[in-house]
């Protein structure tokens, strides 16, 4: 089944070096495609995109970037948008 996973990234966003690539977070986590939001409006675009990509079950998850580990963090339990 094809996995996508939103990250909604709520804070630290201005303190990152560079948006980090897709690919490693994908291998990381197990799934097709990563998409990563700063905004609701952006939630929506991504679980649209991953849609027509032909994503079969999609999340989102929330993020923070956490600027004295240089990581992303994950908060909070997974929310299932579709599949």
């Amino acid at each position: 089944m094809n996995r996508g996973v939103i990250l909604y990234m709520v804070e630290g966003t201005d303190k990152m070096p560079e948006w980090p690539e897709a690919e490693r977070y994908e291998e990381r986590m197990g799934v097709g495609a990563v998409r990563f939001a700063t905004s609701e409006e952006d939630v929506v675009h991504y679980w649209w995109q991953l849609l027509a990509q032909g994503m079969q079950h999609i999340s989102c998850l929330r993020a923070d970037y956490d600027a004295s580990r240089n990581s992303i963090e994950f908060r909070g339990f997974s929310l299932r948008l579709f599949g």
